[in-house]
């Protein structure tokens, strides 16, 4: 996922697997998925080098998926902080790297809100790993998390699983 370059807000790439793993700020690895970035608009995007910070323009988040796992994915876009007040042009690709690269979805989305939710796509792998189906029916996951603790359960801290609660 992308945003425009120096652009301020903070947004936010959710990925789940068919598993019910989540990958996002909070849980950098879950189950195949890993978060490699997370972006946090102009708050994080600098270097240090010889002491001195060196901004860089880009905005963007990045999941890897690192393992076969059959089934629905859900590649969500949230926008966490809206500093400008105004809507903000997301694109989100997925591409499939192995055995070759091969585009999967590249679309563009607007978020214009904090807390606006979209789903970007949702795509079902076989167990060879091929894309069997691509459909931008909206699933939210910022309500999954929401249900899964009002319905007496915790999601795991190492794994992002949704876990019976403790009582």
């Amino acid at each position: 996922m992308d945003w425009p370059d120096n652009h301020p807000d903070d947004l936010d790439l959710f990925v789940q697997d068919p598993a019910g793993n989540i990958a996002w700020y909070r849980r950098r690895e879950a189950g195949f998925l890993t978060l490699d970035r997370d972006d946090r608009g102009g708050a994080n995007d600098f270097i240090v080098v010889n002491g001195k910070k060196i901004p860089s323009p880009i905005r963007e988040e990045i999941v890897t998926l690192r393992g076969i796992v059959p089934g629905e994915y859900t590649v969500n876009v949230s926008h966490f902080q809206a500093t400008t007040g105004q809507p903000v042009e997301v694109n989100v690709k997925v591409q499939k790297l192995n055995p070759t690269a091969q585009v999967i979805f590249d679309n563009k989305l607007t978020v214009d809100h904090t807390g606006h939710e979209k789903t970007a796509l949702r795509f079902w792998l076989d167990a060879k790993g091929k894309v069997v189906d691509v459909q931008q029916r909206h699933k939210s996951l910022m309500e999954t998390f929401r249900n899964v603790r009002a319905n007496g359960a915790d999601i795991d801290p190492k794994t992002g699983v949704r876990m019976p609660r403790r009582e």
